[in-house]
């Protein structure tokens, strides 16, 4: 069918609350999916159909998570959740960028989100977080936990790639190319090939 789309450029570099503010007047009142695309996620079924699939059951706001390494959780919002069904949580909170000790789990949100229009006047209200004034969405979701909203965190299957850094940009290209059969052969005798240099 017929796509409308709009571009919107986020003038200062305020994140991701900020960002999503300046959709207002497109979406409504309806729930919104939100994708941060340097998060590449590929499966059976796409992650975020695995999050509106939660959303539908339970209600509330939804973000994707998954297990991350102690070293590498200070680089995600860690969630402190109860689990209520398989691969699905309920937040107590959540914690952006944590240190490794403090981190309430090794659960670290990745770029998929499900929010609900409940969340709308909750934006306005996040703060900007020093140094760089950042106002950050999991501090929007935070102050709805502490409202009595629900927040469920969704352990999404597939397999995820961070291209925002050079070596995952390269390994979900290398994924994608060794699933193309009619590239795969010619790629792995050339991998084969190199790491015998």
């Amino acid at each position: 069918g017929d796509i409308d789309i709009a571009f919107i450029r986020q003038k200062e570099m305020r994140g991701q609350a900020h960002a999503i503010l300046a959709t207002r007047p497109f979406i409504g009142d309806e729930p919104f999916a939100l994708f941060y695309p340097a998060d590449v996620i590929f499966g059976d079924s796409p992650a975020m159909g695995q999050l509106i699939a939660v959303h539908e059951k339970h209600g509330g706001c939804v973000l994707a998570v998954e297990n991350v390494s102690r070293e590498e959780i200070s680089l995600y919002g860690a969630i402190d959740a109860d689990p209520i069904a398989d691969r699905v949580h309920k937040l107590r909170r959540i914690v952006e960028k944590p240190k490794p000790e403090d981190a309430p789990s090794l659960l670290g949100t990745v770029g998929r989100y499900l929010c609900t229009s409940d969340i709308w006047p909750l934006l306005e209200q996040t703060p900007a977080t020093p140094p760089n004034g950042e106002m950050f969405l999991t501090d929007t979701l935070q102050m709805h936990l502490d409202r009595g909203g629900d927040v469920f965190a969704c352990e999404y299957t597939g397999d995820r790639f961070d291209t925002g850094r050079p070596i995952g940009l390269l390994k979900a290209s290398l994924y994608l190319a060794l699933r193309d059969p009619t590239i795969a052969p010619e790629l792995r005798a050339y991998i084969t090939q190199q790491t015998k240099l």
